[in-house]
């Protein structure tokens, strides 16, 4: 194995335990010895690493003083990073920026930008982009992306419309997707949507552990037994 993929392969090992320590270690020999200027997959890494042990302010550093800086996956991980930490502004401006500097998104881009979206509550601009991920950029949805959406409604109280998403979008409906909408309808108070939604899960897959555990939930604020039979 050469140098620098048994460096990568360390900084995932650290990323994966939450040592930070041993990953500022190994970025400090990258930088010692100038790799990082030569092999771009290990500034991802180290973006990828400082990300899982919650140093955001050292991925930015890292990502700013990448030497291909028109790399998608490095735009990628910092979009992703500041998403998954709650700074939602900020991967959506570098996606802006990646849009003005002509990056390529992929799907993995759309994934942490709609995941953005709905943390914050943008629901328009969420769906805005969705649809510029399909009809302009040509990229195809997948799994996550209906999943983002279905959560993006059920976060805005829009219920209704993630049912019918669900029902009506092309790939078939996951565990993920009915776990959304029964989570976001029981949060909105919608209990017999919230039921029903926990129901379709369990259809889907009975080991589902929080999907018992929604419907225990459920059925006790709404003090009906499992063997009610009717129709939603």
């Amino acid at each position: 194995m050469s140098e620098h993929n048994a460096l990568v392969a360390l900084l995932k090992t650290c990323a994966k335990h939450r040592n930070l320590d041993q990953g500022i270690s190994l970025h400090t020999q990258i930088l010692l010895k100038g790799l990082l200027k030569k092999w771009i997959h290990l500034g991802n890494a180290l973006i990828s690493m400082y990300n899982r042990c919650g140093s955001l302010m050292d991925a930015h550093a890292v990502f700013k003083n990448t030497s291909n800086i028109y790399d998608t996956v490095s735009w990628n991980a910092m979009i992703s990073a500041n998403s998954q930490h709650g700074n939602s502004s900020k991967a959506l401006d570098l996606f802006l920026q990646m849009q003005m500097k002509g990056i390529k998104t992929t799907e993995n881009t759309f994934i942490s930008v709609l995941s953005a979206c709905s943390h914050t509550g943008l629901l328009t601009e969420g769906l805005l982009y969705f649809c510029f991920m399909c009809y302009d950029c040509g990229i195809m949805a997948s799994p996550q992306h209906y999943t983002c959406i279905i959560d993006l409604l059920g976060r805005a109280g829009r219920l209704e419309e993630a049912e019918e998403f669900v029902k009506e979008m092309p790939l078939k409906a996951g565990v993920l997707d009915w776990m959304s909408l029964a989570s976001a309808s029981r949060g909105h108070g919608d209990m017999e949507r919230a039921r029903y939604a926990a129901k379709q899960t369990l259809e889907l897959n009975s080991l589902v552990t929080g999907a018992y555990v929604a419907l225990t939930n459920i059925l006790a604020v709404i003090d009906s037994g499992w063997d009610d039979e009717s129709e939603y």
